[in-house]
């Protein structure tokens, strides 16, 4: 992220995580706490271990986005606003549960 001059910039990233299909790997089925109103099945574990594993891969890629800022100077002249959407697809998106209505949302301005 090299840039000439002082002029606003807008940066989108739209990422994909935490959407399915998720990836595998980060957390194990026996790791992950199954929420008391949950089915605890093994299908169940199975996608909660690969959402963690997408939120974790999200983290990590807001993380490189706000460290490259910084490297360029940037940082402390950026307005930051993440936001994501409905939780996990299992028991939450499309629902009027809690877990279908918490919407991440953050916003800062670095000054």
């Amino acid at each position: 992220m090299e840039r000439a001059g002082s002029n606003p910039f807008c940066l989108v990233y739209a990422s994909n995580e935490p959407h399915g299909p998720h990836k595998q790997g980060a957390f194990t089925t026996q790791e992950v706490v199954v929420p008391p109103s949950w089915v605890d099945t093994e299908a169940t574990r199975k996608n909660l271990a690969g959402y963690y594993t997408d939120i974790e891969l999200m983290d990590k890629e807001v993380g490189r986005i706000i460290e490259t800022l910084k490297k360029n100077n940037q940082y402390e002249n950026t307005l930051f606003i993440f936001a994501s959407d409905h939780g996990s697809g299992a028991f939450a998106k499309w629902s009027c549960y809690e877990a279908g209505l918490q919407i991440p949302f953050y916003c800062t301005l670095a000054r």
